[in-house]
C-alpha cells in the first residue's frame, strides 16, 4: 500500500472523530456520558465507511509464471526421400533432437509431418507423392501465430507443389532451423520442366505447342530437343547450353490435320552419365475437333464495344465476324450460325422481321441510343419500360447459373456499365447470369440473362461499354483471359444448338501419375436441377484389354466424383451410366508413368539456407545435429519466458462495510428517535 493511501486513511479517522465528537459532544450533559458516547462512536463509525470507501484503499499484487517457447519439429514425408540415405539421415537425426531430455524440459515439443498437406501423423512413411513445404510453413503459423514458436525443418528441400518456400510472408517468420539432409552434390542435368498445350485444337488450323527447358551444371553442352506426334518425328532442333544461359523457351506450331486425340512429345538427348533421365521427356494430349462458327456483329453505329467483341471472337481461330449495317442482305444472315444485334434502332425492322420466321440464336445489346418503343414490339421474349433516363449498374454475379459453368469469372473491380432505366419483364424461360446493383443496392434486374426457348437461343446484355471490362481485366490480371474466356462461353452455349444434357462428365485427357487422376460427373433431373440422390456407375478398362472394373462415383457436393489414384499407367477407356436412367457418356485419358519426387535426386540445401537465413534461424547437415542441438539449449532468444502478472487487489469489502453503514445509521436513528432527539 502506497503512502499516500495510508495518510489519506489517518485523515479520514481523524475527521471522522471530529465530526462525530463536534456534533455529541456538546450534548453530553443532557444525554450521559454513556449514550453520548455510543452515538458518536456511531457516528464515527458511519463516516469512517463513508471515507474509506471513497479512497477505496487498494494493493498492488505480482505473481510470476515460466512459459516454455514451442518447438515444432516438421519432418518431409514425401517419396523423394524413400530408399535413401536422405532417409536414415533424417531419422537419426530426429530422434536425437526429439529424443533429447534437455529440449523436452526446455520446449514444448510438437511434431507434424506433411507431404501435400500438413499432418500431425508422426510415422514417417515417406509415402507422399508431392512436397508442399510452403503449405507446411503455413500451416503451423496459422497453428501457433500466438504462441512463441521456433520450427526444425527436416527436408530435403526440393519442392514440387505451391507457392515458393523461400519468399514466405514477412508476418510468418518464426525462426526456421533446417536440417538439410541427402546427396549434395549437384549433378549436370537437364530437364523439360513444363510443355504447354490448348486442350482443343480445331481441324485445318494451327496450334501452339510452349516448353521451358533447363539445364543445371558447370560446363557447356549441347542437346537435340525432339517434337514428336502421334509418335512420329516432325521437328528437331540443337541446343546450346551453359551456366550462363541455363534456359531456352521453344515455341512451335503444328498443324491439326485430322479429328481425334493427338499424343504430342517432346525429348531432351541425354548428357553423357546423366543420373536423371526421366526429366527429359514429357508428354501432352490434346483433342483436334472440327468446330467453324460464323458470327455476324449487325450495328448502325461504331462503338468501342464493337471492336472488344471483334477481339474476343477473333481469339477462337475457329470463329470469324463480320460487322454488317441493318440494311444488309437478308441472303448474307442465312450463313451465319450466331448474330449479335447491338443497340436496335427501327432500322432493324427488316432483320426482326426475317428473325421471327428463322428463328435463330442471336444475342441482343442495349444501350443509351437503343430505341425501346421499337424493340418491344419487335419480338416478344423480353419488354422493358421506357425510361429516358440512365445509370450506373455495377454488376452481381449470379453463382446459382448453371446453363454453363461460370466458377472461374471473376468480376472484382468490373466498372459499372450504362443502362436505361426501367423495370424489364422476360417472358420466356430465362436465367439471369449477371444482376444489377446501383448505388449499393442490388434492384434484382437482370444485366444479362440467357433466354431459352424450345427453338432458338438469346442472350441480352442491358448495358453498354463492356469494353470497359476488357480493359479493366488488363488492369487486373495483365490479361484479357478472363474477360474473353468468359464471352467465350457465351457465345458457345449461343451457337450450341442440341438440346440440355442431364448428364455431363468433366476430366482431363493425360494424368502425369495417378495421384490426381480424377472423373467428375453432374446428373440433371427433367427440371434440370442437380440430382444428389442419382446412382452413378463408372465402367473402366485399359485399351485394347477386355476385363473392365466397376465403380460408384460418389457425391462430393454439386458433382459425382471417381479416385483412380489405384490405376496404373497406361492408357484406358471408360463409360458412365445412371441406374435406373437412359443416359450414358463415354470418354478416353491416359495415366503417364510419371513421378516428380523420383526425379529429385539432390538436396535443395541452398534454398534452405537462404530460407533459414530469412527467418533468422540457421541451416545445418545431418553431421551437424550436435550443433544444432546446443544452439536450442543454449540460444537465450529460445530459454523459456517468465511472465510477471500484475493484479490490483482491493483492501476493503464493499459488500461488509455497506452493511455495516446501513446497521450503523439505523442503530443511530433508533436510538435518536427513542430518546426524543429527532
Amino acid at each position: 500500500m502506497q503512502t499516500a493511501t495510508l495518510v489519506l486513511i489517518f485523515l479520514a479517522l481523524l475527521l471522522a472523530l471530529v465530526l462525530a465528537w463536534y456534533q455529541y459532544g456538546k450534548l453530553r450533559k443532557n444525554l450521559g456520558v454513556r449514550l453520548t458516547f455510543l452515538l458518536a462512536a456511531l457516528r464515527f463509525l458511519t463516516i469512517s465507511i463513508i471515507l474509506l470507501l471513497l479512497i477505496n484503499p487498494q494493493m498492488t499484487r505480482n505473481s510470476y509464471s515460466e512459459t516454455r517457447q514451442t518447438l515444432v519439429l516438421l519432418t518431409d514425408n514425401s517419396s523423394s526421400l524413400l530408399n535413401s540415405p536422405a532417409a536414415d539421415q533424417l531419422r537419426q537425426s530426429y530422434e536425437k533432437i526429439a529424443g533429447d531430455s534437455e529440449i523436452q524440459d526446455r520446449f514444448q515439443v510438437q511434431e507434424f509431418t506433411f507431404g501435400t498437406d500438413l499432418s500431425v501423423e508422426d510415422t514417417l512413411t515417406f509415402s507422399e507423392s508431392a512436397t508442399n513445404i510452403r503449405a507446411a510453413l503455413d500451416g503451423v503459423h496459422e497453428l501457433f501465430r500466438k504462441e512463441e514458436t521456433a520450427i526444425v525443418l527436416f527436408s530435403d528441400g526440393n519442392q514440387t507443389l505451391g507457392a515458393d518456400y523461400e519468399f514466405i510472408s514477412s508476418r510468418e517468420r518464426f525462426p526456421v532451423y533446417s536440417i538439410a539432409v541427402g546427396d549434395t552434390t549437384q549433378y549436370s542435368d537437364l530437364a523439360i520442366d513444363q510443355v504447354n498445350v490448348n486442350q482443343f485444337a480445331f481441324l485445318n488450323n494451327q496450334y501452339p505447342v510452349e516448353a521451358f527447358i533447363s539445364y543445371s551444371g558447370d560446363s557447356p553442352v549441347q542437346t537435340t530437343l525432339s517434337l514428336l506426334v502421334q509418335n512420329v518425328p516432325v521437328y528437331r532442333e540443337t541446343l546450346n547450353l551453359d551456366p550462363g544461359n541455363n534456359s531456352f523457351s521453344f515455341r512451335h506450331l503444328l498443324t491439326a490435320d485430322s479429328t481425334g486425340f493427338k499424343e504430342i512429345t517432346l525429348v531432351l538427348s541425354a548428357l553423357p552419365n546423366e543420373r536423371n533421365q526421366a526429366n527429359n521427356r514429357r508428354k501432352v494430349v490434346l483433342e483436334v475437333v472440327d468446330e467453324r462458327t460464323e458470327i455476324a456483329v449487325i450495328s448502325e453505329l461504331m462503338h468501342p464495344d464493337l471492336g472488344a467483341l471483334v477481339q474476343v471472337i477473333e481469339s477462337n481461330e475457329q470463329r470469324s465476324v463480320t460487322i454488317l449495317k441493318p440494311d444488309t442482305d437478308l441472303q448474307l444472315l442465312e450463313e451465319k450460325d450466331l448474330l449479335i444485334l447491338y443497340q436496335p434502332t427501327a432500322r432493324f425492322r427488316g432483320i426482326y422481321e426475317w428473325m421471327r420466321n428463322k428463328k435463330p440464336n442471336r444475342m441482343t445489346i442495349t444501350g443509351t441510343v437503343t430505341d425501346w418503343y421499337f424493340l418491344n414490339n419487335a419480338q416478344d421474349n423480353f419488354q422493358k419500360e421506357v425510361f429516358d433516363e440512365t445509370e450506373n449498374a455495377v454488376p452481381v454475379l449470379n453463382a446459382g447459373f448453371d446453363k454453363f459453368d461460370i466458377s472461374d469469372f471473376e468480376i472484382d473491380n468490373y466498372p459499372p456499365l450504362d443502362v436505361n432505366l426501367g423495370d424489364i419483364l422476360i417472358t420466356k424461360p430465362y436465367e439471369v447470369l449477371l444482376g444489377q446493383k446501383i448505388r449499393g443496392i442490388d434492384i434484382e434486374e437482370p444485366l444479362l440473362a440467357a433466354i431459352t426457348n424450345e427453338q432458338e437461343r438469346e442472350a441480352v446484355l442491358f448495358g453498354e461499354h463492356i469494353w470497359k471490362w476488357r480493359m479493366q481485366d488488363f488492369r487486373n490480371g495483365n490479361s484479357f483471359e478472363n474477360f474473353d474466356q468468359f464471352i467465350n462461353k457465351v457465345l458457345r452455349y449461343l451457337t450450341d444448338n442440341a438440346s440440355r444434357e442431364r448428364l455431363t462428365l468433366d476430366y482431363k485427357n493425360l494424368f502425369e501419375g495417378n495421384s490426381r487422376a480424377k472423373i467428375r460427373a453432374s446428373f440433371f433431373d427433367e427440371a434440370y436441377i442437380f440430382d444428389s440422390g442419382a446412382d452413378l456407375l463408372l465402367r473402366i478398362n485399359e485399351t485394347g484389354e477386355d476385363e473392365s472394373i466397376e465403380m460408384p462415383l460418389l457425391l462430393k457436393g454439386a458433382f459425382y466424383e471417381a479416385d483412380l489414384s489405384n490405376l496404373e499407367a497406361g492408357e484406358y477407356e471408360f463409360s458412365v451410366t445412371v441406374k435406373g436412367e437412359p443416359y450414358s457418356k463415354s470418354g478416353r485419358f491416359t495415366i503417364m508413368d510419371y513421378a516428380v519426387e523420383d526425379q529429385l535426386i539432390s538436396t535443395n540445401y541452398k534454398k534452405l539456407d537462404r530460407l533459414s537465413e530469412r527467418t533468422g534461424g540457421a541451416m545445418f547437415f545431418p553431421a551437424q545435429t550436435d550443433s544444432l542441438l546446443r544452439l536450442l539449449q543454449g540460444n537465450p532468444g529460445l530459454s523459456p519466458v517468465l511472465k510477471s502478472e500484475q493484479n490490483v487487489v482491493s483492501l476493503i469489502e464493499f459488500a461488509w462495510l455497506l452493511a455495516i453503514l446501513a446497521a450503523s445509521l439505523a442503530s443511530e436513528w433508533f436510538i435518536r428517535k427513542y430518546n426524543g432527539l429527532i
